[in-house]
């Protein structure tokens, strides 16, 4: 990639100027929604986790005993097994409304670009909102038959519960550094070098909703289901929650798909910037 002219940064932040005044019109091609809605390697609404997520490990959650009373029927009692822990395990999990982003007016020092966007800001006629993470849950809880409520007496087993959850994320920003160069054709060409996303994993900001679809036999369903809203609401769960989209925001394909996208925007809009400084230039010169 070749350097860029002397007075590059001006001529970039004259660019970026205009990029951003189409990037937040509805109208224009250029609004930022429509054009990460039109990405497709990878698609990004919505977009399809498909990296592993680790099993959670839960502790402290208050329905833990109530569902283990509900094995057994009338005849047997069943406790939590002392020293275990619940486990919560999430899959076929999608992301909607990344395209949901508002950005502010970008900063330019030498050739980086700085841009930080706020999702979740338009109306879900634009693009999704809130930004919704869902997908499947399965939550496994050790229980032992008991006669005094406090210790075992046979063997410890899994019951497990299954079904879907959404988490909504009401505020969430998006930093991304972006690094720009020319190309053989003397075109702006854009890297994306870095991009940050950060959201609050406070139970103000994120929140769960779940729908039990199998649980253990003769076991109570609104019990079960109670427990698994508190496990996708846990602080647990919401920080891992967290971990997984950052992961996902920083993967090289996210920020190949990202470059393209600027880089499709920064010289859509080269023409039209250099007309229009020229026609400024002429203006101050009269």
């Amino acid at each position: 990639m070749s350097s860029l002219p002397t007075d590059s940064p001006n001529l970039i932040q004259f660019v970026i100027d205009l990029f951003y005044k189409q990037a937040i019109n509805p109208s224009s091609p250029q609004f930022l929604p429509k054009l990460i809605q039109g990405q497709t390697n990878p698609t990004y609404e919505p977009y399809f986790y498909t990296q592993p997520f680790n099993p959670v490990a839960l502790t402290d959650l208050s329905a833990a005993s109530a569902v283990c009373s509900t094995q057994g029927g009338a005849t047997e009692n069943y406790i939590v097994t002392p020293d275990t822990t619940p486990s919560l395990s999430l899959t076929r999990l999608q992301i909607a409304g990344i395209s949901n982003a508002l950005p502010a007016p970008a900063t330019v020092t030498q050739n980086t670009i700085a841009i930080t966007a706020a999702l979740s800001t338009y109306p879900s006629t634009v693009a999704p909102a809130p930004l919704t993470i869902s997908g499947d849950f399965s939550l496994t809880q050790y229980c032992c038959e008991t006669t005094d409520f406090s210790t075992c007496a046979a063997p410890s087993a899994p019951f497990v519960g299954t079904g879907t959850f959404a988490v909504c994320i009401k505020d969430s920003t998006a930093k991304v550094s972006v690094l720009v160069g020319v190309n053989a054709n003397n075109e702006l060409v854009a890297t994306v070098q870095n991009l940050q996303w950060l959201a609050s994993d406070s139970a103000t900001n994120i929140t769960a909703t779940v729908d039990i679809l199998s649980i253990p036999e003769d076991a109570n369903r609104d019990t079960w289901n109670s427990y698994a809203e508190e496990a996708l609401n846990s602080s647990t769960a919401r920080q891992q929650l967290v971990a997984s989209v950052q992961q996902m925001m920083g993967e090289s394909a996210t920020l190949a798909s990202l470059s393209a996208l600027i880089t499709t925007g920064l010289q859509s809009l080269m023409g039209e910037a250099l007309k229009a400084r020229a026609a400024a230039r002429d203006a101050d010169g009269a």
